[in-house]
């Protein structure tokens, strides 16, 4: 099967199901009201929960289709990258830099374009994204650039990874139960991870918001999207503050492309 008849199939399939799934498309809509407040009427925050269920079929089609569709030689044909000058200093840098993303878009796509560009680029796993991973192995063996760093291993191995300069890759915007620190996301006061803030301030790392958006109309097309790019103030150094900064980037291209977060995990 064609990937437009694949993700045709695919959306169809999402939309019976998440009617059929009153407790799924509840929570999808009361998170949607919760993050963008009584402005937002009933019927859009309908439709962009029957949106979100269908971009996670097309998420799940798409990667059955990468070792198919995608490879080191075609991904700039199906992923347009930014062409503004933080992009280029990014690429160029030799320092440091936390690239951070969330459950919009395509993130698995994201990491392999990122990973010829900014090679080695590390990749920092749990248990869920893992077995993702261990799903298609073919993409490891293809975008050799894509370094795998499970989330337990972080304070051993990314340290000295950033002190060479490297990129690492992190899925943010889930709430931690323990620990780490207080931060608004989507409406929603909770903790989450220190991590990044503080490997940001420590190494004078840069931390760049970023989303892999589909296109509209064009099967698996993407386009690589940045936003203002956060760096810890080493006088002042605050895991609150500045991962409250760098959610708030990722906040504001959820806002502008809701149809494609996952709204069951707002």
């Amino acid at each position: 099967m064609g990937i437009d008849a694949a993700l045709s199939a695919a959306r169809w399939l999402a939309r019976q199901v998440f009617m059929l799934t009153p407790p799924v498309r509840f929570k999808m809509e009361a998170n949607l009201r919760r993050a963008f407040g009584p402005a937002l009427p009933d019927a859009t925050i309908e439709r962009l929960a029957a949106q979100s269920f269908e971009s996670v079929a097309a998420f799940w089609t798409e990667l059955i289709y990468c070792r198919r569709l995608l490879s080191p030689l075609n991904w700039r044909r199906r992923i347009r990258v930014p062409g503004d000058a933080r992009w280029r200093a990014l690429i160029r840098a030799d320092r440091p830099a936390l690239l951070v993303t969330t459950y919009l878009g395509n993130p698995v796509v994201a990491a392999c374009a990122l990973s010829e560009c900014l090679s080695p680029l590390y990749v920092v796993v749990d248990a869920a994204s893992g077995w993702l991973i261990r799903q298609e192995p073919d993409i490891l063996n293809r975008f050799t650039g894509l370094r795998i760093v499970h989330a337990n291993d972080t304070a051993r191995t990314l340290p000295s990874i950033l002190q060479a300069g490297g990129r690492v890759l992190f899925l943010a915007g889930w709430s931690q139960p323990v620990g780490g620190v207080e931060a608004t996301f989507l409406g929603r006061r909770m903790r989450h991870h220190a991590t990044i803030a503080r490997l940001a301030h420590r190494h004078r790392a840069e931390i760049v918001p970023f989303a892999c958006l589909r296109c509209a109309g064009k099967p698996f097309s993407f386009k690589l999207v940045l936003n203002r790019s956060v760096r810890p103030d080493p006088k002042a150094p605050s895991a609150a503050a500045v991962t409250q900064q760098y959610l708030t980037s990722l906040e504001a291209m959820i806002h502008r492309a809701a149809h494609q977060y996952l709204w069951t995990r707002a």
